[in-house]
């Protein structure tokens, strides 16, 4: 994936879950002496990943090392530490902070052992997670829990070992997962989907459509009716309401659209769902 030009920072919606609370993200970078004059501490988590350049890392517990691009950088809230390049370097990194309970459960596993550093290499197969979850923009609770569900999850993929070589299959199923569970009424990047796999957004689809016998189009379509369809069974919202949650352009798109992959329009769906047919529906993917 191509990797952004600028600076960048991202300010998410404050609100509390019980797996976590999002606090900022996005993309720094510099050519400058930065980072190194004092040590500073956070009141959150921080987990960066540096894309290009490299310095310093120092903290109050004595460790000093020289990182690089591909490494990840984990502070902890209260640390006093500082990182960052010397006169003449550079550095560019994407990064997230977090807060909660049941990051710190993370910090006293046996796998964390106080490590701060975590040595990544390959840039180009980890960005695209870390920018997965630096582009979410969440809108409400269910949001932010699927983002911080995506923070635990790459915590683990991170503290499980920095050599992870996954096979093209295995990305490409992973890539599925993140098309499938992209935030309704947002604009997918297909671009970063497609950087999970390490390949071009051309070279993925055709992968994807081979592997799956669908395009990644017509299966996110498919996805997001199906979804639709598990919120009718608990929800009496209209179709207009339904389909400014699922990116269509009024009811009757969303109507349309809906019966092209149920095989019911939202009405007879509704129908079914209070007659006796109601366990032939199916809305499971």
């Amino acid at each position: 994936m191509q990797l952004p030009q600028e600076s960048e920072v991202v300010h998410w919606i404050d609100t509390p879950t019980p797996i976590g609370e999002l606090v900022i993200a996005g993309v720094f970078m510099t050519n400058e002496n930065w980072g190194l004059k004092e040590m500073r501490s956070l009141e959150f988590y921080s987990m960066a990943l540096i894309l290009e350049g490299g310095g310093i890392y120092r903290d109050e517990t004595g460790v000093e090392m020289s990182v690089q691009a591909g490494d990840c950088i984990i502070v902890e809230p209260g640390l006093q530490h500082q990182y960052g390049c010397e006169a003449g370097g550079t550095w560019k990194e994407v990064y997230f902070c977090f807060k909660g309970s049941a990051f710190d459960d993370w910090r006293r596993s046996d796998r964390f052992r106080d490590r701060r550093i975590f040595n990544l290499d390959n840039v180009d197969f980890w960005s695209p997670r870390w920018f997965r979850i630096v582009k979410s923009r969440p809108r409400n609770f269910f949001e932010v829990v699927a983002t911080l569900t995506d923070v635990h999850l790459l915590i683990n993929q991170v503290v499980a070992g920095e050599q992870v070589d996954w096979s093209f299959e295995e990305r490409l199923e992973a890539s599925k997962q993140h098309l499938q569970s992209w935030p309704p009424n947002t604009t997918i990047d297909w671009d970063l989907i497609a950087g999970e796999c390490g390949c071009s957004y051309e070279t993925w689809r055709k992968a994807f459509s081979k592997q799956y016998d669908i395009s990644p189009a017509r299966f996110r379509r498919n996805a997001l009716m199906r979804q639709a369809g598990r919120l009718m069974t608990r929800s009496n919202l209209s179709n207009e309401e339904l389909a400014d949650q699922f990116g269509c352009s009024d009811g009757f798109h969303f109507s349309k659209l809906f019966k092209s992959v149920m095989g019911l329009s939202p009405q007879e769906f509704r129908k079914q769902l209070t007659s006796d047919h109601t366990k032939s529906v199916d809305v499971h993917d």
